[in-house]
Order: structure tokens, then sequence, then C-alpha cells
């Protein structure tokens, strides 16, 4: 398999998980403006959306600028997010905004669940679409 076409189908999965995630916080807003309270009251999973997405783009940056012929994509990829899980581990949040440490807790917990979960499902599409 050429390590391109793999590089640019997980491009393209990621970019589907963006979108995917960019529709539930565009459903949230929906009850934002009806509702603010009540959504706000769900917010939390918002911030995880957010967390996804940044990590997702990350990532797709990282497949662009450093993907080679030489070197597997999703071995790249688990490399640049091993590196990513050792500086957050002992990171811990310490803002005097509630929010802030929210959202920087939801970061962490989307590397980890990056790593966890996203990188089997990235693989296993990119090897169903080069059947």
């Amino acid at each position: 398999m050429s390590n391109q076409i793999a590089a640019e189908l997980c491009v393209n999965y990621l970019e589907g998980k963006i979108t995917e995630t960019q529709d539930r916080i565009a459903e949230w807003a929906k009850h934002l403006e009806s509702d603010p309270e009540y959504a706000f009251s769900w917010s939390e999973k918002c911030f995880r959306h957010a967390a996804d997405i940044k990590v997702y783009a990350m990532i797709n940056r990282v497949i662009w600028k450093f993907a080679r012929e030489d070197e597997s994509v999703f071995e790249l990829v688990a490399n640049y997010v091993d590196g990513k899980l050792s500086d957050v581990a002992g990171d811990i949040p310490s803002s005097t905004s509630v929010t802030s440490n929210l959202m920087e807790n939801n970061v962490r917990a989307a590397w980890f669940r990056f790593k966890k979960d996203t990188i089997q499902y990235m693989e296993r599409h990119v090897v169903r679409e080069l059947e």
C-alpha cells in the first residue's frame, strides 16, 4: 500500500470526524439560542467535542507535514500521540478559570481517546478503503 494513499485516506477519515463533531456542536448551539440555561447545563459534551476537533486537526497537520513513503502513517501518528500523551500526563491545569481547566482536561482526555480508539478505527477504515 502506498503510504501517500494511506496518508490521504487518514486525513479524509479525520476530516469526516471533524465535520461530524462540528455538527454535534451546531446541534447544541440550537439549544443555546432557544434555552441558554438548559444548553449550558449540558455543555460539557461541547468541551469534549471541541477537544476532539483540536486533536483531529493536529493529527491531520502532522500527517500532511511529516508523512513519508518510508514510514507507516500509522506509526507516525502513534509516535506523535505518544509524545503528546507524555506532554499532557504531568501537566495539570491550574488556571483560575474553571472552564479553562475543563477544556484542558478534555484535551488531555481526547489524546487518550485518540490513542485508545481512533488510531485503530482509522487504520481499519483505511484498510477497508484500499480493499
